[in-house]
This record gives C-alpha cells, sequence and structure tokens, in this order.
C-alpha cells in the first residue's frame, strides 16, 4: 500500500509540474510577438523644424537674367533690362581716377495680385538697388540728383529711362521706369545687380549682367 501511494504521489507531482512548464512556455512565446506591433501614435515622425523655417524665408530671386522678371506676391514686379557704360561730361569726386560708371536700366510696375483688390503702393528710391562684384563686393552707388548738382546732366543713353524722376509711391496699376548709376572699379571683372524691398525680412531680385568687358559703352 505504501508502495502503492508513493506511486500515485509522484505520477500526480509530474503532471502538475509540466502543466506548468506548458504554461511558462507558452506565455514566452508570446512576448515577441508583442514586439513586432507598430509605435504608438506619438511617437510618429515630425515634419523637420527646417521645413517651417524655409517656408517662412523671404522671397528670393537669384540668377535672373537680363530682362527676366521677378514677380513678387505683393504684387510688385521688378525687371532689369540692361546695362550701359557711360563716360562723365567731367570727373566725379563719387569716382575713383580709374572707376567707369554704369547705368542699370529697368521697370518697375505695381501689379494686382491674382485674385485679390490692391490698394497698396510702394515707395521705390535708389537706396534699394546694389551692385556687387565677382567677389560679391558692394560697388558704390552714384545717386543721380548729386551728380547732377556737381557736374550737370550726365548723358543717358536710353532717354526712356531717366536717371531722375522715377522715385516715390508706386500706385497700383502704375508702372515706372528709371536707371541708377554705379561706379565700377578696374578689380571688378564681373558684376550683378540687386533690387531689395525694404521690409523686416527683405525680399531681393537679384540679375547677373555679366563681364563689365562685354557691356555696350554708350554714345
Amino acid at each position: 500500500m505504501a508502495c502503492v501511494l508513493v506511486a500515485v504521489l509522484a505520477l500526480a507531482f509530474g503532471c502538475g509540474g509540466s502543466q506548468q512548464s506548458f504554461a511558462k512556455r507558452e506565455t514566452t512565446s508570446e512576448t515577441p510577438t508583442s514586439a513586432s506591433e507598430p509605435f504608438p501614435a506619438n511617437t510618429q515622425q515630425l515634419p523637420s523644424q527646417d521645413s517651417g523655417q524655409n517656408q517662412a524665408l523671404p522671397e528670393r530671386y537669384q540668377g535672373l537674367e537680363v530682362g527676366e522678371p521677378a514677380k513678387f506676391k505683393n504684387g510688385l514686379v521688378v525687371v532689369v533690362e540692361g546695362a550701359s557704360l557711360v563716360q562723365a561730361p567731367a570727373p566725379l569726386p563719387q569716382l575713383g581716377s580709374d572707376d567707369r560708371l554704369i547705368a542699370i536700366r529697368f521697370n518697375l510696375e505695381n501689379e494686382t495680385p491674382e485674385g485679390q483688390i490692391s490698394t497698396r503702393h510702394f515707395k521705390v528710391t535708389a537706396a534699394q538697388w546694389q551692385s556687387r562684384n565677382q567677389n560679391g563686393d558692394p560697388l558704390n552707388t552714384i545717386y543721380s540728383l548729386e551728380a547732377t548738382l556737381e557736374v550737370g546732366k550726365i548723358p543717358n543713353p536710353s532717354p526712356d529711362y531717366p536717371y531722375l524722376g522715377w522715385q516715390g509711391e508706386l500706385s497700383p496699376g502704375q508702372r515706372k521706369q528709371g536707371s541708377v548709376l554705379f561706379a565700377v572699379p578696374p578689380s571688378a571683372r564681373k558684376i550683378r545687380v540687386r533690387f531689395t524691398q525694404p521690409v523686416m525680412a527683405p525680399p531681393f531680385a537679384e540679375w547677373e549682367l555679366g563681364p563689365v568687358a562685354e557691356l555696350p559703352q554708350a554714345p
């Protein structure tokens, strides 16, 4: 009887341990599957800050060719029509002994943005125009009014693009043509010209005028 009782207890204990061992293996086999589940929604990748900053950048038109317009979203359209080397009738204090004088021809238009009724006026001045050489060094602006008072009227190769009279307010639908003068030193082999709008984050347009040696000489 004692032997039979021991055998029964041993058999019962072995079966219980096998059930516990099977249950443990079953639980363990489920654990790796949870790692393959997708990440929670709050861990998805968000747009980078750079993309938001790029959207906030001002308008920039770089590498434009002569005659190619820059159409700003606010309705201002700017075009550089050409450039010519001009001979001053007398030495100018703003010019170095070897400097040359260049006239940039342009037109400005206050165009109504598409789908909008524009009542905006733009104030345009010579200070909004800048010119730089091939190294990015700025060239001196020769303000036409000062030059006119000092040496008389500078010859204008294109009378339709006056040195004076174009500055001031540009009303909706209005268009103005003009020229701005720059001093070009001998070190300037290539030049480009830029128009910048005077706001907090200024948009700008920049035209490549190419080699100075290839610019036409005004008669």
